[in-house]
């Protein structure tokens, strides 16, 4: 039950942090500029990595991760796995 009450509030807490960095209001996520992206990968690799301590399997996890935000995002999932595919 611990494991998941933790799965949970890292799942809640993701979900704060994609409402938060999100392009705002009504912009298409396609117009969005560079540096909003940056900051939201940024923020979102950063928060993986101390949630794992970067740990075996963390670097999975934080693409993942990424997937998930760009969808939420708008971005197409199809999209999403290309472009994080791409990230060194």
């Amino acid at each position: 039950m611990e494991a998941l009450r933790e799965w949970r509030g890292w799942l809640e807490d993701l979900a704060e942090r994609f409402a938060d960095l999100a392009p705002q209001g009504n912009t298409p996520a396609t117009s969005t500029d560079h540096w909003c992206w940056e900051r939201a990968c940024t923020r979102l690799v950063t928060a993986v990595a101390d949630r794992t301590q970067a740990q075996s399997g963390w670097y999975g996890h934080c693409k993942q991760v990424l997937r998930w935000f760009l969808a939420h995002s708008g971005i197409d999932e199809g999209q999403a796995q290309a472009v994080v595919e791409r990230i060194r």
